[in-house]
């Protein structure tokens, strides 16, 4: 038989949710110790993220890659703010779009919530992730978030954020993909090189890999059984949330859809931080470029890819004679993070003040 997930808790504990594991945890004298030890390797770990990304962006300003000054010869006109404005909605109508795509995912599931739910859910994860980048994983939380009021689905929840991660970084890599064919067979390619080969093959890759999800003699084969039986529990939850959206070629489509139209979006925001610099890279160029230099948030190295992705913006822009690659990317992240800090603040206080109770950060 095909693998099939499994949510509920162990004998004993069954019934109790998160609350109630907690409860036992608290009533462990070996429960306390352990949390700490948790939390202080999460901290140390983080701190050695923060000095990464900080020595990462000290070499980039050494190199010339990062100019601060250039922020401060913004003048406060309205074509400047205007384009702060349109990044800004790109982003904020990116995140309705994500939200959408993970109520789908999580309806899937049977995990029923609402698209005002979900897009709050969407608005703390990406907020945490900036308070807390790296130290308190906003999927986890959103995950924490959505079974407050639905004990023993977290195992179940926690795999479907991460799917919902994983289609997003596949659509992405897609996304630079299209934009390549469309500018090689417009003729617009605006270099050759093979860095530009890298979002292709992750997506053929990639596709290879949903197709043997989707495949059931080999999902049911003994070795593939073996080897799934002794995988964490959370990568069990995580391949069979996989395998269930590879089976159902509609939600699949549509959330692979959504994912396309949100990385638009957030492309367009790049965009316009690069005419806020007075950089004049083509828009094909961009689509091209920058969902690989974006591919870098992914990489959990340095807190939310800070310093990699900067890095990988200037790189990616000097091929195609522009000094302007990390300051874009800096600026495309900041107005990002505006947003997800604003937004992710209202609906903290809004799911407060509906009695939720919130993550344990």
């Amino acid at each position: 038989m095909a693998p099939s997930i499994r949510t509920a808790a162990p004998p004993g504990e069954r019934g109790k949710g998160v609350r109630g594991l907690t409860q036992d945890a608290k009533s462990n004298p070996t429960a306390k110790p352990g949390r700490a030890r948790g939390w202080a390797r999460k901290i140390a770990i983080f701190v050695l993220k923060v000095a990464v990304a900080a020595g990462l962006v000290y070499w980039l300003i050494q190199q010339n890659r990062l100019d601060f000054a250039s922020l401060g010869r913004l003048q406060a006109d309205a074509r400047t703010l205007g384009l702060f404005a349109a990044g800004g909605l790109s982003v904020f109508v990116g995140l309705v779009l994500l939200a959408w795509r993970l109520k789908i995912l999580l309806a899937h599931r049977q995990i029923e919530v609402s698209l005002a739910k979900s897009f709050g859910l969407t608005l703390i994860g990406s907020f945490t992730g900036v308070v807390l980048p790296g130290l308190v994983g906003g999927d986890v939380v959103k995950a924490v978030y959505l079974c407050a009021d639905k004990p023993g689905c977290r195992a179940d929840a926690v795999a479907v954020v991460i799917a919902d991660r994983v289609i997003g970084l596949y659509s992405l890599l897609l996304l630079g993909t299209l934009a390549l064919g469309a500018a090689y067979l417009a003729d617009v390619l605006p270099l050759s090189t093979p860095v530009l080969l890298i979002a292709p093959a992750c997506v053929v890759v990639g596709a290879g890999m949903l197709a043997l999800l989707a495949w059931p003699a080999l999902r049911q084969s003994r070795p593939v059984q073996r080897l799934f039986a002794i995988a964490p529990r959370a990568m069990q939850n995580l391949l069979v949330a996989l395998t269930s959206y590879v089976k159902s070629p509609r939600v699949l489509g549509l959330t692979i859809l959504l994912s396309l139209l949100n990385h638009t979006l957030v492309v367009l925001t790049f965009i316009m931080a690069g005419r806020l610099l007075d950089d004049e890279l083509g828009v094909f160029t961009h689509f091209m470029l920058n969902p690989l230099a974006m591919a870098m948030n992914a990489i959990a190295v340095t807190p939310g890819g800070i310093g990699l992705a900067e890095g990988a913006f200037s790189f990616l822009f000097e091929m195609v004679g522009s000094p302007n690659g990390g300051m874009v990317g800096l600026l495309g992240r900041i107005i990002q993070y505006g947003v997800f800090a604003a937004g992710g603040a209202v609906a903290i206080l809004v799911m407060k003040g509906g009695g939720k109770s919130g993550p344990p950060v």
